[in-house]
């Protein structure tokens, strides 16, 4: 049984590296078409006679090192597999990597800055839009697909990080691209309601704000207790119901209701994050619910497996006691005519 667990998980920690390989390619093919569709926009400027920005400068360094660093990776686990795959240097890439994308994302997001996101929040560079979230998709994903075979970091049960881990990572993100949209959106001048309107679309976006907080907050915690092997099954589910439920709330709150009523009825940041954070929870869901039914089933063949070995047991002590009758010595015949001599 042993030697099966030990094949399967390693089966698994090799698929996983192959999709990681694939994954690399991705960031740096993502980042290359980041990096074009970013300088090309600065060309543009420079020939209207706009100077450069500093946030310009800096997510278009951000773009070249993701470029960089994804290419190296590749490189790295093609020819340096064993001190690359699954070590320390490949996890340090994708946090720096991970670090500088989530510092990156607010000012390519930002309407102000007016490099992916117009001023009234529609989409103004379609390449670098979708390009530098797909970026940071993978960054994660590749991060928490590390973090789940890795060596390194087991549960406290020893029995690995659950497979399910890198969609939780995922679903913090997209959490926390809910929470910094709709704070943006409270402070935007574009709405009244950080002057106390009590509009619907004002309770729609405190509705957005406190489920993208509530998404970081649960799924940090979940990581954590679920890593050092102190969240049990059941819990989790419940956990995982929570968020599922607000999700579901949250489609109909926050994009449906067109633009006066729905702030992320547009497409936008906070309609991808939420549909996103949507999809996940509903992944983790219909994953946790399974592994319910499948706990359910397990205790109850443990408690059948008990019950018959009790039952196994009095039925030894029976025949025990029966053997121990058979055995004992007949009893001396008692002799009734020696009283009368």
């Amino acid at each position: 049984m042993g030697d099966d667990n030990e094949q399967k998980e390693s089966s698994t920690a090799v698929s996983s590296s192959i999709n990681r390989h694939t994954a690399w390619w991705a960031v740096s093919i993502f980042g290359a078409i980041c990096v074009a569709a970013h300088f090309s926009t600065l060309g543009d400027e420079k020939d209207a006679g706009f100077a450069v920005t500093r946030d310009e400068k800096w997510t278009g360094s951000v773009m070249i090192i993701s470029m960089s660093f994804g290419f190296l990776a590749c490189l790295a686990s093609t020819y340096l597999t064993e001190r690359f795959v699954d070590q320390w240097a490949e996890g340090v890439t994708s946090i720096i990597l991970l670090a500088l994308w989530a510092a990156a994302m607010p000012s390519i997001m930002d309407p102000g800055n007016f490099q992916a996101v117009s001023f009234d929040g529609s989409i103004l560079n379609a390449n670098l839009y979708f390009f530098s979230w797909a970026s940071l998709v993978a960054v994660v994903w590749i991060f928490g697909s590390f973090v789940t075979v890795n060596k390194y970091l087991k549960r406290g049960d020893d029995s690995g990080t659950p497979p399910s881990m890198t969609k939780w990572y995922m679903l913090v993100a997209a959490s926390f691209v809910v929470m910094t949209s709709s704070i943006r959106l409270y402070k935007s001048g574009f709405s009244e309601c950080n002057a106390g309107d009590s509009s619907t679309f004002c309770h729609r976006v405190k509705y957005a704000l406190s489920l993208g907080t509530v998404g970081v907050v649960l799924g940090i915690v979940e990581i954590v207790l679920s890593n050092m092997g102190k969240l049990s099954t059941y819990p989790e589910a419940c956990l995982v119901f929570v968020l599922f439920a607000l999700y579901v709330a949250g489609i109909a709150v926050i994009t449906f209701g067109g633009d006066q009523n729905g702030p992320g009825a547009g497409v936008g940041n906070l309609y991808f994050s939420t549909w996103i954070g949507f999809v996940l929870t509903m992944f983790l869901y219909s994953e946790s619910w399974a592994a319910v039914k499948a706990k359910m089933r397990g205790d109850n063949v443990e408690e059948a497996a008990e019950a018959k070995a009790e039952e196994g047991e009095a039925e030894e002590g029976e025949a025990s006691d029966d053997k121990k009758v058979e055995d004992a010595p007949p009893e001396a015949p008692v002799d009734v005519t020696s009283g009368d001599a």
